[in-house]
């Protein structure tokens, strides 16, 4: 191996390898409406840096740094697996997932880089996310759902790690978005989220996505609704439906649907489920920015309710608090559910947690494609006569 190509391994293998708590002073994720444009350059910079960059597990099948963690996400839906999705571990797993990211993300830019969050109930918001120079904006319809402009653009950023066959058959190299056009038309309401930080318990058997959200926090925040189950199709867990078309899944799931959006393409019979809806999800990376915001609603629960965690029969290896999560324990034997429930140790923090149900605002309407994206000089607070 070249010295240079060595040395960049070495240093970014070691920011993999060290555990969440051991690395420097606390980062402050920010809302991506408040990110300066060097700031935003410096985020997009870092992910085509990751993006390039070798990876320093060749055991898990990743060429680039980037697409491990794709690989990660595509292979925790792997028979038997239950700890990433439909779970109690979902949100300890992915906070482990983000802060290892974000940390890879830093080793890649030389400085430290902190991951913007998506708070998907503000407009504004949501504008911000899809700028041509933060995420890219909508995908193009006519261009089969290809997203055309900025960083991420067909022709500029192409998927190394894709899903099987199996799972999806049609297997696109590039980003697709189609807003609002997958099952769900909005993005979750304010509303919504303080419904669930109001859910007293972090979770209830069976432990799936069956609980009721009433019941479960991290079953409301998921967003699974009126499933049963999983099963193991094809070598891959998939939920077991037996959902009313008129209750689509809410939150977390309501928002990879609304960004994944359908797009019928040439020689497919159905329209073809954008990136986000796809087990590779973390291939658009507005999956990053959604997930930090998920994580922020958890430590917004954990600040009403505690650390508190699942508890009783039921759990299956992998769920429990201090079972290891994979695959990070090949690297980090202290990653555990235990071991996420307080980030004042994990090196990074929010500047603002989601307030309570005093809120000013607190409208149960969702958020169209429409609102979510219009200019805010085209927006009124007050309805205008027909012409």
């Amino acid at each position: 191996m070249r010295p240079l190509l060595a040395l960049v391994v070495a240093v970014l293998l070691s920011a993999v390898a060290m555990p969440p708590a051991a690395q420097g002073a606390d980062v402050v994720r920010r809302d991506a409406k408040h990110l300066t444009a060097r700031e935003r350059a410096d985020f997009v910079n870092a992910i085509l840096a990751l993006k390039r960059m070798p990876s320093p597990y060749r055991g898990f099948g990743a060429q680039s740094y980037y697409d491990l963690f794709v690989t990660w996400h595509r292979d925790v839906f792997r028979c038997p697996n239950y700890t990433a999705h439909m779970s109690p571990s979902f949100l300890p797993w992915h906070r482990y997932y983000l802060r290892t990211f974000e940390r890879a993300l830093s080793a890649a830019a030389g400085k430290p880089i902190a991951l913007p969050y998506w708070d998907w109930t503000d407009p504004a918001s949501t504008r911000a996310v899809f700028r041509d120079d933060l995420m890219g904006p909508d995908g193009d319809p006519a261009r089969g759902g290809a997203v055309t402009r900025g960083a991420f653009r067909k022709g500029s950023w192409r998927f190394s790690v894709v899903d099987p066959k199996v799972v999806d058959p049609v297997g696109l190299r590039y980003l697709t978005r189609n807003f609002g056009t997958l099952i769900v038309d909005s993005l979750p309401p304010r509303a919504d989220v303080l419904a669930a930080l109001r859910v007293g318990s972090y979770d209830v058997a069976p432990f799936d996505d069956e609980p009721s959200e009433l019941l479960s926090f991290r079953n409301n925040l998921e967003g699974w609704r009126e499933e049963v189950g999983e099963e193991c199709s094809n070598g891959w867990v998939e939920p077991i439906h037996i959902q009313d078309h008129r209750t689509p899944h809410e939150m977390h799931n309501r928002v990879h649907l609304w960004t994944a959006g359908a797009t019928p393409l040439p020689g497919q019979r159905d329209a073809v489920a954008g990136t986000m809806a796809n087990n590779t999800s973390p291939n658009d990376p507005v999956f990053w920015l959604h997930h930090a915001n998920i994580d922020r609603v958890w430590q917004s629960w954990i600040r009403r309710h505690g650390p508190r965690y699942a508890s009783g029969r039921g759990l299956r290896a992998g769920q429990r608090l201090n079972d290891s999560l994979s695959p990070f324990v090949r690297f980090d034997p202290s990653a555990t559910p235990a071991s996420q429930l307080r980030i004042g140790g994990l090196g990074y923090r929010y500047d603002r947690l989601v307030a309570g149900g005093g809120d000013a605002v607190t409208s149960t309407a969702r958020v169209s494609v429409e609102e979510a994206l219009a200019p805010s000089s085209l927006r009124f607070s007050c309805a205008l006569p027909r012409t």
